[in-house]
């Protein structure tokens, strides 16, 4: 056999070799990147249809809340009496409407959350006095305005 014919058939085994061990590392590669991917997938928590609701330790809020009214509206000892109650009321019942199993994005959920509210503040309009109740509007209204920024209009 001539060397000619010797170094082609050599270098067609070479080429053969080197496709092979290409295919191999493809392979490995494909299978490599899919197992991270499941491992990723196995790692994240499992998304349920309910959306988290942020932690809120209600006391703490309830506490929060009376500071401010203090602090703000010059509360009386019987305005914080009323107020205490009128807050371990609203929190009682917003609890109910978190554990009857409606999410956030229920509408029959926000509607029930509105009620609350409304029942809040025709109470909490009873226990404060005219002046104190009109500097709690403009302040909810500042919270309302910055707690929830406009969304931009679809075209």
């Amino acid at each position: 056999m001539s060397i000619k014919r010797k170094l082609f058939t050599r270098s067609k085994i070479i080429m053969r070799i080197l496709k092979w061990m290409l295919s191999a590392f493809v392979i490995l590669a494909i299978n490599l990147t899919t197992n991270l991917d499941i491992k990723a997938q196995q790692q994240r928590p499992p998304q349920s249809r309910q959306m988290q609701m942020p932690k809120i330790d209600p006391n703490k809020m309830m506490e929060d809340q009376l500071s401010w009214f203090t602090k703000n509206l010059n509360i009386t000892e019987e305005q914080t009496t009323k107020i205490k109650t009128l807050q371990e009321s609203e929190v009682a019942k917003r609890k109910e409407v978190m554990e009857s199993g409606l999410t956030p994005r229920d509408e029959n959920f926000r509607e029930r959350m509105q009620v609350i509210d409304t029942q809040r503040d025709e109470e909490l309009s009873k226990i404060l006095t005219s002046d104190q109740w009109n500097i709690f509007e403009k302040k909810k209204e500042e919270f309302m305005a910055i707690g929830r920024p406009k969304r931009p209009t679809r075209n």
